[in-house]
């Protein structure tokens, strides 16, 4: 008798393109989409196409975001003027409808129910126990990066109070932490609650010796923060820097200790260049560097919004170098050949960057 071994198992597929038109796929894999000249529209469409870390229920509400409704009609995107915008449109729109959500009156929840759709976004609705960072220690530190312009105007405060306070409590000036206090919990209570993008300070700890003097240029290349890229007009970004344990992350409802910790998808963000999906099964997201001359990728999670402390404040810092879309693109073909060796899969994301 002859045994034969089973065939190797099919790769997974991204679920987005098995959902969305198929006079949209047309658009996305061609000219104008996927394989454009603009480069920065390019990146955002392949994303859509390899991204197989969609669930297929959000996949499937994608696909009807871009089919239309009784109220747009049905979309005809063989006859559209300006495809991209028009995508870019419902993109945007999915997102602000299904992603963000409006904080209530008492600003952000400690709690999250993944079945209370007014509240949880899509991302941290419906998932698996499988879900490989749910177990994720409550005392590991993640990092993430705010504009400090952003949160003084979302908190009502001018960014001069702002960055005197934080400036002041970081020098050790504990006179100043009641009013730095007040913005925040003002920032928190007005803010929605779109999901964070997160970096793991253990990843990133060595940017912040004493004596690199361009530490904040360093982390926003090592975290692919690529929207504080200062190009005249702008000539520079202060950002705060918030360190913050695990468990200061809001909880799920029913369990205090396991937080919504997930790798982030296409569909958590507006049409972001730098961003790049990992395959299936990926422990975390990865960030694309910035500098492709670099160490392995930084790890990333997706997690539920915190309210920040003045405790959480770890550094202020100015970003003034610039970054340019060919230097992003060098970054996003090293970026996928390291994703593609550390998850055994050469052929992930083949079929939009070759």
């Amino acid at each position: 008798m002859c045994y034969m071994s089973p065939p190797p198992a099919s790769p997974p597929r991204a679920p987005i393109p098995l959902h969305a038109p198929t006079d949209w796929l047309v658009w996305a894999k061609g000219s104008d989409g996927a394989k454009s000249s603009n480069l920065e529209h390019a990146f955002g469409v392949r994303n859509l196409l390899v991204d197989e870390s969609v669930p297929d229920w959000r996949a499937a509400n994608y696909g009807r975001c871009l089919t239309g409704n009784a109220i747009t009609g049905e979309i005809d995107w063989k006859s559209l003027s300006d495809a991209s915008r028009t995508w870019r449109g419902f993109h945007n729109k999915y997102f602000e409808e299904r992603v963000v959500r409006p904080a209530p009156a008492s600003g952000i929840p400690g709690k999250i129910d993944p079945t209370d759709d007014t509240l949880c976004p899509e991302s941290f609705q419906q998932l698996p126990d499988s879900s490989p960072f749910l177990s994720a220690s409550l005392n590991l530190d993640l990092v993430r990066v705010e504009d400090l312009a952003t949160v003084a105007t979302i908190g009502g405060y001018s960014t001069s109070a702002l960055r005197d306070l934080a400036d002041q409590f970081l020098k050790g000036d504990l006179s100043a932490e009641a009013d730095l206090r007040d913005i925040l919990d003002s920032f928190s209570m007005k803010r929605d609650l779109r999901p964070a993008f997160a970096g793991f300070y253990l990843d990133v700890e060595g940017i912040f010796s004493s004596s690199n003097t361009v530490w904040a240029d360093d982390l926003r290349d090592a975290l692919g923060l690529y929207r504080y890229n200062p190009l005249p007009p702008v000539s520079e970004f202060t950002v705060l820097v918030f360190k913050y344990p695990v468990r200061s992350v809001p909880h799920f409802l029913r369990d205090t200790k396991v937080r919504p910790l997930v790798p982030p998808t296409v569909l958590d963000s507006k049409p972001n260049p730098a961003f790049c999906p990992v395959p299936a099964g990926s422990l975390t997201g990865h960030t694309v560097h910035l500098n492709q001359k670099t160490p392995p990728p930084m790890r990333e999670v997706l997690h539920p919004p915190v309210a920040y402390k003045p405790s959480h404040l770890f550094r202020m810092g100015v970003i003034r170098k610039p970054v340019q879309i060919a230097t992003l693109e060098e970054s996003r073909r090293w970026h996928l050949e390291v994703v593609r060796e550390q998850s055994r899969r050469p052929d992930f994301a083949q079929s939009t960057d070759s």
